[in-house]
Parts: C-alpha cells; structure tokens; sequence
C-alpha cells in the first residue's frame, strides 16, 4: 500500500509548536551548529555548499514530529537556494535531520546530513513528501528532473537514515525525446511509478515497487511492468538489474 504523508509548512524556525520550552538546546541552536545565524533581512541562513561550493540562503522547508517504537522523533528538512545567480549545472541544497528528545527532555540528533547537493540552476526542489521506508524509520521523497535538446529526464530523489548520517539514492523516474522530427533518433517515452511495499523488509528497508510503462529509446514497449528496488548498505536503494530507466 502507498502511503503519503502530507507534511505542514513551518516558517517559524524556532520551531515553537514542537519544541519543549526547555533551556537546553533547541532546534534553533542545533542549526547554529550546521549553518549561519539567521538573517533577519532575508529570513535565511547561509551556508556555502552544492557542487559549486558557493553561497545559499537556506530556510526551513519541512518539519514533522512522529511517535515510533523507539519515542518520539523529529523529522527536519532544510532547503538553499543559491545566493547569486548561477547556470543549469549548479545545484542547490538539502539537509535532513532526525532529532530524539534526550534524558534532559532536550533535542538530540539522531541523524544529520546538512549538506546534500541536490537540484538545477542553482535552487534545491521544494515539492517533497514524507514517507515510512523502514519499520520505524521516515524519509523525503522529491522528484528532480533535466532537459536540453528535446531530450528530458527525471528522477526520484529518497533521502533516509543511514545510522548518524543520511542516505541519498537516486532512481530515474522517466526518460523521453521528442525532437525526432530534426532528427535522426525515433522518440520514446519511458516513465515508472513507484511504492513503498511495506510487506517485507531486506536490509532493514522496506523495498521499492517500480511500475514501467512506454516506449524506451530501444523500441522496446513497456506495460504495467514491475521492477523491484532494494536497500543496500552503503549504496541506498538500487534497482534490480534489468530495470530499463537505470543509467547506462
């Protein structure tokens, strides 16, 4: 069963409504750690990250707090853009964070990741959702996706717990060409579905259903046509082989 998880926007990052009023460290102090001050001016924090190592204002994007086996945990997305402007290859960025409450009833982290080069033309993806990968593990799920030439690709980008940090695997979600009137290559269209198949777990994750339907840049015509995605220690989820959407 496929499961979404609508998440609230905070734009509070003191973080007020889910963090005790307690003299320990707060989330907002936590991210004094990981990031600059927040600007007043801009409403952001900076840091200097991405592909190009360069300036982004990053701003808390999501926030989720879920009562598991183990207590409660704090689900925390941050996404940068880039300050300046930049060409298509620059990327933004994403930090993920999991936060516990601690013996002193303050947050600790469990996980973090604050710096994770994700995105095009310098701006990190904002359309991201919240999912139950592992039994009592959470992650985000976004798309991101590149064109040039009338050839236009996309994937899907999952960020989860690896232990103290976070994993990013990236499937391919679709590939298509269609400037094939100017040209001698045929068009296609291939694209996947995915799910979550939370009736087993491999290597502590729950395994990923990719669904395939279209034409791939071989002619070969897809329906309905299932693949299977696993975890994998070190490499997150991989699809199996055979998958018509894994890179060359």
């Amino acid at each position: 069963m496929k499961t979404f998880i609508k998440l609230a926007l905070i734009t509070n990052l003191s973080l007020v409504a889910i963090t005790p009023a307690l003299a320990g460290q707060t989330i907002k102090e936590w991210m004094n750690d990981y990031y600059s001050p927040i600007d007043d001016d801009n409403k952001c924090r900076y840091v200097l990250a991405g592909n190009t190592n360069t300036k982004k204002c990053v701003k808390l994007a999501y926030a989720k707090q879920i009562d598991t086996k183990y207590g409660k945990r704090l689900y925390l997305l941050m996404t940068g853009d880039e300050v300046d402007e930049s060409g298509h290859v620059a990327t933004g960025v994403v930090g993920m964070f999991v936060f516990a409450p601690d013996s002193n009833n303050t947050w600790r982290v469990v996980s973090a990741k604050p710096k994770i080069s994700i995105g095009a033309w310098g701006q990190a993806p904002t359309d991201w959702t919240l999912h139950k990968f592992a039994p009592n593990k959470w992650g985000f799920l976004t798309t991101t996706g590149y064109g040039m030439g009338g050839q236009f690709t996309t994937g899907f980008d999952i960020l989860t717990p690896n232990n103290q940090s976070i994993q990013h695997s990236v499937i391919m979600e679709s590939d298509s060409f269609d400037n094939c009137e100017f040209s001698t290559v045929a068009c296609y269209d291939l694209s996947a579905k995915i799910r979550i198949n939370r009736n087993k777990v491999v290597n502590g994750y729950y395994p990923l259903t990719l669904t395939v339907n279209g034409k791939a840049d071989t002619g070969k015509k897809y329906k309905n046509r299932k693949y299977q995605a696993i975890y994998k220690k070190g490499k997150g989820y991989v699809a199996e082989k055979g998958y018509p959407l894994a890179p060359d």
